[in-house]
């Protein structure tokens, strides 16, 4: 749809300081509280990532991971979300934690910055379990990266080719078969510590802030 991926690039000379204080308190607040004002800010900040947690330590209900994805081709297609989520779309590398590390470096808020650029490092360790757990699967990851190439450059105009795509990567996952029940717990599991361990670090790069 028309501005979906709309970007703003700033011109001229610049007419004020930057108000890196204003920008780090609206990081804070994203974290800590509500981002959009609605039922689906429990998706965001610490929030989402204790959901997340949860949802990849839950045996039981149908959230839980273990149930949504445990048939072949959504487990595959669920680890990949993962993975591009992290490192490709929504996000810069790392959950874009090593760049606003960076940022923090910048505004003299260093202690902060080691924190997230060690969460950094836990972001890329589950980005890298997903991306080892699709390895098997031969064509199956090239094919998902050239479907969201298609997607991210051309969108619609390659709708038809995104789509035999996106079949041809069902095929694949289909045939392949998942992890049998007790290593996909093992790998949920050591997702949901990494995770924890992100939230913990974050929180006190947060209090730090």
């Amino acid at each position: 749809k028309k501005g979906r991926h709309q970007m703003i690039v700033p011109t001229g000379a610049a007419t004020a300081e930057p108000d890196i204080d204003g920008a780090i308190a609206t990081t804070v607040a994203h974290l800590t509280g509500p981002v959009l004002g609605n039922n689906f800010d429990v998706n965001f900040g610490f929030s989402g990532m204790e959901k997340l947690s949860a949802q990849l330590r839950d045996a039981r209900t149908k959230s839980g991971w273990e149930r949504r994805f445990g048939a072949p081709i959504p487990f595959f297609h669920g680890v990949r979300r993962l993975y591009e989520c992290l490192e490709v779309e929504y996000t810069a590398p790392g959950a874009t934690r090593p760049l606003y590390a960076d940022f923090l470096d910048l505004a003299g808020r260093r202690e902060a910055a080691e924190l997230f650029r060690a969460s950094a490092r836990g972001w890329e360790r589950l980005a890298s379990l997903a991306m080892e757990t699709l390895s098997g699967l031969g064509t199956y990851t090239d094919i998902c990266e050239e479907r969201m190439r298609l997607i991210m450059t051309r969108g619609y105009a390659a709708r038809d080719e995104i789509r035999a795509l996106g079949e041809k990567a069902d095929a694949l996952a289909g045939e392949y078969g998942a992890p049998d029940a007790g290593q996909r717990r093992q790998l949920f599991v050591e997702m949901a510590d990494i995770v924890d361990a992100n939230i913990a670090l974050e929180r006190r790069a947060v209090q730090l802030l």
